[in-house]
């Protein structure tokens, strides 16, 4: 389905990329939205974390749509169990370098594997034993947790609407300059952007909005080449094959002004009612 198809392309793009935190060196205007599912996890997230990805699986698979399909294909996804979880939360630290370390959260009603270890009531944490040591304190220091660094939070916010209630999934990379390189070599250009934010939602419909920023017009409309790129690539590759992407008709807008592009697409209701039902039909 679409979501995990999202989620797939982001997640292989930014974990191979490569990163470290510096959220010192830009400066983000505070934005206000809705609470979503990881809200409840971020507060345990130690702070220094400069990736996360965010997937409320239990509004999928409760989606009249999408959930059967979703439930179908999640042995795809089978690492954490995941049809115990109702919220499974990444957080990367320094990804790509020689430090590079993750943390796998999870909520679930029970534990999902050996490897996960409980944080707190229906929450449980996997991932290397020094990070997973920073835990402990947030349980009592909550402002000590990665919701403390305002300009990660402004730039997970930057992509979802203001009128948003609900995400499906969401995304935020923060991106040092000296670790660009590798994701410039991804998407295909000289400069990456600066900070990547993602918001999707499925509900009678589908909705994406993804924002880069870059430092400069002119790493921006690198960025725009690249994203036009990407829309049309991801159809005839081996993932869009597997999910036929090329019957999707989705309506995709990229804008872009300063230093920010921002692509926005959606699938119309009936769209997405034919194209999951064309995937049942596999």
């Amino acid at each position: 389905m679409r979501v995990v198809i999202i989620i797939l392309v982001f997640s292989g793009c930014v974990i191979n990329a490569g990163s470290a935190n510096n959220k010192k060196s830009r400066s983000v205007k505070k934005i206000e939205r809705a609470q979503t599912a990881g809200d409840a996890i971020l507060r345990y997230v130690p702070d220094g974390a400069n990736l996360l990805l965010e997937f409320d699986l239990e509004r999928v698979r409760k989606n009249e749509k999408v959930g059967k399909a979703f439930e179908s294909g999640s042995s795809d996804l089978s690492m954490v169990g995941v049809a115990k979880i109702s919220t499974l939360v990444l957080a990367g630290f320094h990804v790509g370098t020689k430090e590079a370390g993750m943390l796998i959260f999870v909520k679930s009603k029970s534990k999902p594997e050996e490897t996960f270890t409980r944080v707190h009531g229906d929450i449980y944490v996997a991932g290397p034993p020094q990070l997973k040591k920073r835990i402990a304190p947030m349980k009592a220091h909550p402002k000590q947790s990665i919701l403390g660094d305002k300009q990660l939070m402004a730039l997970r916010a930057g992509a979802m609407p203001e009128k948003a209630k609900a995400a499906s999934f969401r995304a935020v990379y923060n991106i040092d300059l000296q670790q660009q390189l590798g994701l410039a070599n991804i998407m295909g250009i000289e400069v990456a952007p600066s900070s990547l934010s993602v918001w999707a939602d499925v509900a009678d419909d589908f909705a994406l909005v993804a924002m880069a920023n870059s430092r400069s017009a002119v790493e921006r409309e690198e960025v725009v080449r690249a994203a036009k790129r990407w829309l049309f690539g991801i159809v005839g590759s081996e993932v869009g094959q597997a999910y036929q992407l090329a019957k999707v008709r989705p309506t995709v807008r990229l804008n872009s002004q300063e230093k920010t592009t921002v692509v926005v697409a959606t699938i119309g209701p009936k769209s997405l009612s034919h194209y999951i039902e064309g995937l049942s039909r596999k």
